[in-house]
């Protein structure tokens, strides 16, 4: 997603700035996530986004328990992208890097590595500029086939798609699928985990249940949208509009109006179905500063593929995203395309997981 103008994206922009100056060498060790935040008068949660961010761009090198430090030059973008001779096939994914996003490379690389093919990750700035050139970039890279992440569903990116499975490229998309580019794609059932997290919620005996999303158009909110309105309508339960809301999670102001407008309603929501792990982060943020008891007052559902919630010991209802089995899916599909090129395109749909989580006893408040 793009986070233009964001904290995280402004950090992430002066560090880059300053690496590629030399003001911080390679090698060097670059501040801390607390340093960052501090520096910047901002949450922890935005200086850590942003050394992700450089991480999954190649300037910085992170380990657990050690200082992040300067990547070697060859690393750092527009250096990788260049030929990369036979044999190889790459997973492109957004900056976005996440548990969620290794799972998926962990999946894939293992199935091609026991195939003898070598392999290679683009984890690129994947905005509305960025997405686009590496696409007409990738036809010169002499590879042998393409996973991809598309992130930005656009006729632009449709088009450039297309052009690339005309050349004749294998190509399989994973976690997301195309809207109107015939090509292999491998995702989550996310009709089925929109309303496998509100069935849960219903059983809990929630009927005032919220709708939260971003504003970004992508087809996972969607269909997870219908498979809550499909669980809903199998309970009898009417959804209200005045109950949900669509916002940027990354800029305060709209998630503050959002989530107070919505609790201001005579009758407001007693359970939220968050549409992704990082808008309900900032919901749960939001409600514990109004006074609300997550778990008691109020109860969440999302997907945490991040263990963004979990790792904050936030309560909520959680699925998960099969991150490996995606990866795995991919590769095999990659295989058989390429055995086969004639094969005709296929969408494969994997179910969602239930992730570990603390069972709540949970207080619905009356109608």
């Amino acid at each position: 997603m793009a986070r233009n103008g964001s904290p995280s994206e402004q950090i992430k922009q002066t560090l880059r700035q300053m690496i590629e100056k030399g003001i911080f060498a390679v090698g060097q060790a670059v501040p801390s996530e607390l340093e960052l935040a501090a520096q910047y008068n901002v949450g922890r949660a935005h200086s850590r986004q942003a050394l992700r961010d450089l991480e999954s761009e190649g300037y910085i090198l992170r380990s657990r328990g050690r200082r992040s430090v300067v990547a070697p030059k060859e690393q750092w973008p527009g250096r990788a992208l260049t030929s990369v001779g036979e044999n190889v096939i790459a997973l492109a994914l957004p900056t976005y890097q996440s548990r969620y996003c290794q799972a998926i490379q962990h999946g894939l690389f293992s199935v091609l590595a026991e195939r003898g093919y070598q392999t290679i990750a683009y984890n690129l700035s994947f905005d509305e500029t960025g997405e686009p050139r590496f696409l007409r970039h990738v036809s010169s890279l002499g590879l042998r086939a393409l996973a991809l992440w598309i992130q930005n569903e656009t006729t632009e990116i449709e088009d450039l798609l297309r052009e690339i499975v005309e050349a004749g490229l294998p190509v399989v998309l994973v976690d997301h699928e195309a809207r109107q580019t015939s090509v292999d794609a491998v995702t989550t059932d996310n009709e089925k985990l929109g309303e496998e997290l509100t069935r849960e919620l219903i059983r809990r005996g929630h009927e005032r249940i919220g709708f939260l999303r971003d504003t970004y158009n992508l087809m996972s909110t969607e269909e997870r949208q219908q498979g809550f309105l499909r669980a809903l309508a199998a309970a009898g339960i009417a959804y209200q509009e005045t109950w949900g809301a669509a916002f940027n999670p990354h800029h305060a102001e709209e998630v503050v109006q959002a989530v107070d407008m919505v609790m201001a309603r005579r009758n407001p929501p007693t359970a939220f179905y968050c549409s992704h792990d990082a808008l309900a982060q900032v919901v749960s943020d939001r409600l514990t500063t109004l006074g609300y008891r997550l778990g008691e007052d109020i109860e969440i559902a999302t997907s945490d593929d991040d263990g963004l919630l979990q790792e904050r010991g936030v309560p909520a209802i959680l699925m998960r995203q099969p991150g490996l089995a995606i990866g795995h899916k991919a590769a095999e599909m990659l295989l058989e395309r390429m055995a086969e090129p004639s094969l005709a395109p296929r969408v494969v749909r994997l179910a969602p997981e239930w992730s570990i989580q603390e069972q709540l006893s949970v207080h619905v408040p009356s109608a």
